[in-house]
């Protein structure tokens, strides 16, 4: 451990570990015993009298130099709180806790990124990055979430989006580094994506991505049922209806996974859309086209992770319908699955969610996660196999 020649330094370390202390152990910091200049040893000397005579911490002197400091143990950190000048850190978080709330996320992704940061900080850790002492800059980007989330049109630019919603023409371009670094942790995006991918999936850029769908459904009059799938360009997703009657909608988070199903799997009057991940906002607006026409069950198959998770509840708290997972249970899971080197960042979710009892499983201190691809491509019939968990 590092020798301090700084009393104040030596005080704010013991209160850093007394916070994130597990056990009862001792907290005990040794000072630096050498100095150039005389005056900083009695500098330092004098202030630890004060904070001993205070009742915060003890002070054990070097026996071979009794002039000397040889360790600081903690006593007491209430005094040392006082005279530091500092706030316990569970004053702090339940100051950013309150302030939190008070913000009052709108999206679903905004109010996800704010229970993270409570998760993360009440465990004492930082989150991509950020402390509960960074809670100004937090705010900023929940607002810049908000805002990058909200339902605009398509062809809405980010500067004008973020001039309409932020009231700054540039505040949300400055927050889209934390903003992909937190979309990136939580499995919503690909963490290969390049910048420039994120806008076009966030429908942020300058022209958004198709929505790949497969099933028989009419595409501004034209019949794509004989097709693998078609790519619907944004503007046309409200078009979207079906051309027949209609079983089930399916949609599937990885490409591969999705390529493999509608070739394989799909039946007559199944409808598959493809959601790249987080479904973009066009993704959305296709699915809700769709379910309002017909009265079918929603099927949802993803990766069994945290991101996973994320974007299921995503499906069902934007589209206000229940999703049916799809080979998404912890059976499979246990069998084909792999544990993680980080299993953090597991949502709490709601028991009425259709994916709680899987995020419950996922919090299990030997989880395995899956990514969808490892698993062969199942008609949406075969949901049901989830009841066997």
């Amino acid at each position: 451990m590092k020798r301090l020649a700084s009393a104040l330094l030596i005080l704010r370390r013991l209160l850093d570990r007394h916070e994130r202390a597990t056990s009862a152990r001792k907290i005990i910091e040794r000072p630096s015993q050498t100095f150039e200049n005389p005056s900083d040893l009695k500098a330092m000397v004098e202030l630890l009298i004060e904070a001993e005579q205070a009742g915060a911490i003890a002070l054990g002197w070097d026996r071979d130099a009794p002039h000397l400091i040889d360790r600081v143990t903690l006593v007491d950190p209430e005094p040392l709180y006082r005279f530091t000048g500092r706030s316990a850190r569970s004053e702090i978080l339940a100051t950013a806790v309150r302030r939190l709330n008070e913000a009052e996320a709108v999206t679903q992704s905004a109010q996800a990124m704010a229970q993270d940061f409570v998760a993360a900080w009440s465990e004492g850790r930082r989150f991509i990055g950020l402390d509960v002492e960074d809670l100004d800059q937090v705010l900023g980007l929940l607002r810049a979430t908000d805002a990058a989330f909200t339902e605009l049109p398509p062809d809405i630019p980010l500067r004008t989006r973020s001039s309409r919603l932020l009231g700054d023409s540039k505040a949300l371009e400055k927050s889209l580094p934390m903003l992909i670094a937190y979309l990136r942790h939580s499995g919503m995006i690909d963490g290969e994506w390049p910048r420039d991918k994120v806008l076009e999936h966030l429908g942020l850029g300058k022209y958004a991505l198709p929505v790949f769908v497969a099933g028989s459904v009419l595409i501004a009059g034209t019949d794509v049922g004989c097709w693998p799938y078609a790519g619907v360009p944004p503007e046309l997703v409200v078009e979207v209806i079906p051309s027949t009657s209609i079983r089930s909608i399916l949609t599937i988070e990885n490409l591969e996974s999705f390529n493999r199903h509608v070739r394989l799997c799909r039946e007559p009057g199944d409808v598959v859309v493809y959601t790249g991940g987080f479904p973009s906002s066009a993704v959305l607006t296709l699915l809700q086209a769709l379910l309002g026409q017909v009265d079918v069950p929603l099927h949802h198959w993803g990766d069994i992770d945290p991101g996973g998770i994320r974007i299921g509840r995503h499906l069902e708290t934007t589209l206000g319908s229940h999703v049916i997972p799809h080979l998404m249970h912890a059976k499979l899971a246990r069998d084909r699955g792999t544990v993680p080197e980080n299993a953090q960042g597991v949502p709490q979710l709601p028991k009425a969610s259709a994916f709680s009892e899987l995020a419950d499983y996922l919090r299990e201190p030997d989880a395995r996660w899956l990514e969808q691809e490892v698993i062969d491509p199942q008609k949406t019939a075969c949901v049901l196999i989830a009841t066997e968990m």
